[in-house]
C-alpha cells in the first residue's frame, strides 16, 4: 500500500464512533490510522493507531490509499 498526501478529506477523530482497520481521522494537528478496531480508543494510543501525517491543519489534512498491483 502506497499513501500519498492528495485528495480525500477526513474528519476529527470522536470517541464515539467505532473505527474499523484502516480508517483514517485528524487528532491534534495529525493524521492517524487504525490498526486495531478501536472505540473510545485516543489516536495517540500506538496500540490501536499509528501516524500519517503530523503537523497538519484541518483545512489541509488530507490522505489518498493507493493499492499497487
Amino acid at each position: 500500500m502506497a499513501f500519498s498526501n492528495q485528495s480525500k478529506n477526513y474528519t476529527e477523530y470522536d470517541k464515539a464512533i467505532t473505527y474499523a482497520i484502516g480508517e483514517v481521522v485528524f487528532y491534534n494537528s495529525q493524521l492517524y490510522v487504525c490498526k486495531l478496531e478501536a472505540l473510545d480508543k485516543i489516536p495517540t494510543n500506538t496500540t490501536y493507531w499509528n501516524v500519517l501525517f503530523e503537523n497538519q491543519t484541518k483545512n489541509t489534512a488530507t490522505f489518498t490509499n493507493q493499492t499497487k498491483n
